[in-house]
């Protein structure tokens, strides 16, 4: 059964290289879903928002470089107590390069 797009402007099949937490791994889109713990999930998702947001805006602009990967530290606050910046990487994978 098809799966609805995890994130908008991102299809789920597309290959990453996700750096979270000082650990690296290869997924795609669609794996981000499953990954084991709530505040890496949600930074790793977010930076992908961010990356389908920043290509998004490069296709408006008409600029021709590019955005292919994403960085930063996403601030994660379990519960309202507890703030824990997480450190996350995306970078998509493109064939041919």
């Amino acid at each position: 059964m098809r799966q609805k797009r995890l994130i908008a402007g991102l299809n789920n099949g597309q290959k990453i290289r996700v750096m979270v937490d000082g650990v690296g791994f290869y997924t795609t889109v669609g794996e981000t879903a499953k990954i084991c713990t709530t505040k890496h999930r949600a930074a790793v998702q977010v930076a992908l928002q961010n990356l389908a947001y920043h290509r998004g805006m490069d296709a408006v602009r008409n600029t021709p470089e590019k955005h292919t990967g994403f960085g930063f530290n996403y601030n994660y606050t379990a519960d309202g107590k507890e703030q824990v910046v997480v450190p996350v990487q995306v970078d998509m994978i493109i064939d041919g390069e």
